[in-house]
């Protein structure tokens, strides 16, 4: 993983938090979505399935979202930042 990439910098605030820092500041332009877990792949793939019929099992669609979750560098970039308040 690349040190630059969201889930790093994501798991950089969680330790910074953890240890009580009073600040964490950002003088970074993230100027374009972090495609590089596939996630819009599979969000083409999610709307296929249910396109064609073939979304109605529950444990399929839960295993989606948490497969689109973990992709979704952004959101756990985001959520940490939020978290550290």
């Amino acid at each position: 993983m690349h040190r630059n990439s969201r889930p790093v910098q994501a798991d950089l605030v969680r330790r910074l938090t953890s240890y009580g820092v009073a600040a964490i500041g950002y003088d970074v332009v993230f100027s374009e979505s972090d495609a590089s877990a596939g996630l819009p792949n599979l969000q083409d793939i999610e709307t296929w399935l249910a396109a064609n019929g073939h979304y109605g099992d529950r444990n399929l669609k839960e295993r989606i979202a948490g497969i689109m979750a973990q992709a979704n560098h952004d959101q756990i970039f985001a959520t940490a930042l939020q978290e550290s308040d």
